[in-house]
């Protein structure tokens, strides 16, 4: 009975092998920062074509290497790759209320050829039936002898350059299109419109970095200053040029993954001075000073639209030391050594803002947990203390792998002292800032 079974089978998969819609594949629309563009495209052709969905298509061409407008070669790659019977690229440009959108459709075994239409809206049924009829002819559809307009179109030379508003309808197409949505309830048009922004966190996908790790140089200022009386310290300020590594791990973000999970990820780094050195007041001499900061911690990463929104949770270490072993009178010194822990929580995001630029930010709020030297009781004793870090920059591809990052960065820890400790009562010093300001570049090898 097995081969009964498969001869039903057979009868039945049959007319569904036989009448399945071919498949086409839209490219991401030049211009179209909403993919509105993509999606309209997409909409009129999804009666007589499986249209492939952007997401699958940003991946074929990602893995091809492919970007921006595609050459004759490129659309045979992308074709081959996703197994359709064309490929459709679009270029949307805008002036006021007038759109303008130039259209290429690559069909198997044919040529490239391509067409423009403007109009103001796309709600226009007139109009949409055009562009839709336009489409199929360029990819190879015959409508049959009941559509008249598409026999006579097939008869006509294939001008890659023509304008279907003036060719067919004489410029009557925008007073038509015009005059039905003016027409038309508000209600529905309204429906529309949300349908499309529904339609905007399927189509659109932000880019999700696996892994990336930095490495390069920075500069930075440290000043430290004090609210205090006549007799209160000198402020302490001191400048160098520093080395340093970053970077970001999501371990479950890599290759095609998705979910909830390709969200977790751990961010690091670590940032170290070199040659950095203060003068001993009154002496001549210069003594060398550690200073370095580092922080690791986990994060989880949201997309939002095409931009990403990190919230992460971290240890962080900040010191500044001087080595005092060389000199005869530490005492001469007047600058208190400080060795800050906290716990940094804060927010991170990226926002695209051209094909190969995005712009970071990143602020932590820091839970002080210990101080270090300054907070003992021979020096200004307890505090009140609270801080904050922010860095913000640009992030440069360079390569598909390769990226510039140049970032400026600012770090702030106030105290406001209880007044119990030594110097605190004997030199009036009621409140401190230790501020650093700095800028880094970075090269970052990407996943």
């Amino acid at each position: 009975m097995r081969w009964l079974a498969l001869l039903i089978g057979f009868v039945v998969l049959a007319p569904t092998w036989a009448f399945a819609n071919p498949k086409v594949a839209v490219t991401p629309v030049e211009g179209d920062s909403n993919d509105k563009a993509a999606a309209f495209i997409a909409e009129l052709l999804e009666d007589r074509f499986e249209v492939v969905k952007q997401r699958e298509v940003g991946r074929a061409m990602e893995k091809l290497d492919l970007s921006g407008e595609l050459d004759e070669k490129g659309a045979r790659k992308l074709r081959s790759k996703l197994g359709v019977v064309a490929v459709i690229q679009g270029k949307l440009d805008k002036s006021g209320r007038k759109r303008t959108l130039r259209l290429t459709v690559s069909p198997r075994k044919k040529k490239s050829t391509g067409f423009t239409v403007e109009y103001t809206t796309a709600s226009s049924e007139k109009f949409r039936k055009k562009v839709r009829e336009e489409l199929e002819r360029r990819i190879g559809v015959d409508d049959g002898p009941d559509d008249d307009d598409d026999a006579a179109a097939a008869k006509q030379p294939r001008d890659s350059e023509q304008k279907i508003s003036k060719r067919r309808d004489d410029d009557s197409e925008q007073k038509i299109s015009k005059r039905r949505d003016d027409d038309e309830p508000r209600k529905r048009k309204r429906k529309r419109d949300d349908d499309e922004d529904d339609d905007k966190p399927r189509r659109r996908q932000a880019p999700q970095v696996a892994a990336r790790v930095d490495g390069g140089v920075g500069f930075g200022v440290r000043r430290l200053t004090y609210s205090a009386g006549a007799a209160g310290p000198p402020p302490v300020g001191t400048r160098a040029a520093s080395a340093r590594v970053e970077g970001e791990l999501y371990p479950f973000a890599f290759g095609d993954a998705q979910g909830g999970a390709a969200g977790f990820g751990f961010a690091g780094e670590y940032d170290k001075t070199f040659g950095l050195s203060i003068q001993v007041p009154g002496t001549g001499v210069a003594t060398p000073i550690n200073q370095a900061h580092y922080s690791i911690g986990p994060r989880y990463r949201f997309a939002v639209g095409q931009s990403t929104l990190a919230l992460g949770v971290a240890y962080a270490r900040r010191h500044y030391i001087a080595d005092r072993s060389g000199l005869a009178n530490p005492a001469l010194l007047d600058a208190p050594d400080v060795d800050y822990t906290a716990i940094a929580t804060g927010l991170a995001a990226r926002i695209p803002v051209a094909p190969k630029v995005t712009v970071f930010f990143n602020g932590d709020a820091l839970l002080i947990l210990d101080t270090g030297a300054i907070q003992k009781s021979d020096s200004f004793g307890p505090a009140t203390v609270f801080g904050a870090e922010l860095d913000s920059g640009l992030d440069i591809m360079l390569g598909k792998q390769l990226a510039l990052r140049i970032a400026a960065e600012y770090s702030q820890i106030n105290f406001k002292f209880k007044g119990t400790g030594d110097l605190a009562m004997t030199r009036g010093v009621t409140a401190a800032t230790d501020r650093s300001i700095g800028i880094a570049t970075t090269l970052a090898v990407v996943y």
